[in-house]
Formats: C-alpha cells, structure tokens, sequence
C-alpha cells in the first residue's frame, strides 16, 4: 500500500438501481466502479455474438462500458 488516506471511505454511501437490483456506492464514485464493486462485471453483450462485455480501458475511450443511464434524482439512478 501507497500509505495515502483512502478518502472514499470517508464519502456517504448512495443508493442506486442497476438492472432492477437496488445497488450502494460512495458519493463520487464513477458508476464503472460502483458497478465492479458490487460484483457487476458484464455491462452489455456483443450484437453479432452475444459475447459478453464488460470494462475494457477503464478510461472512457473504447465504449466497451457502455452504460445507458435513462434518470437521475436526488439519490438514485434508474437504468
């Protein structure tokens, strides 16, 4: 370990709905890692296969993650 706070941990925990399964997360945390935190690793499937998929770069950049998010209220996402 790197000796550095973890400052999430600090962070107020957040509720959201991914898929029809009510999910927490850290104030701040980038869905990507909510998601992983809570044991989602397939975020879509691959049109011509149905392969699954998941995140790639980790970046933003390769769309891999693809993630549709359909509303936003005071503390909760619906997707």
């Amino acid at each position: 370990r790197s000796g550095m706070p973890n400052k999430t941990a600090e962070c107020p925990i957040v509720r959201f709905r991914f898929d029809g399964r009510d999910l927490e997360a850290r104030a701040g945390e980038n869905l990507a890692a909510a998601l992983l935190t809570n044991g989602i690793r397939v975020l879509r499937h691959a049109p011509v296969d149905g392969g699954p998929r998941g995140l790639f770069c980790a970046m933003g950049v390769c769309q891999e993650c693809l993630v549709r998010r359909l509303c936003v209220t005071d503390s909760h996402v619906h997707a």
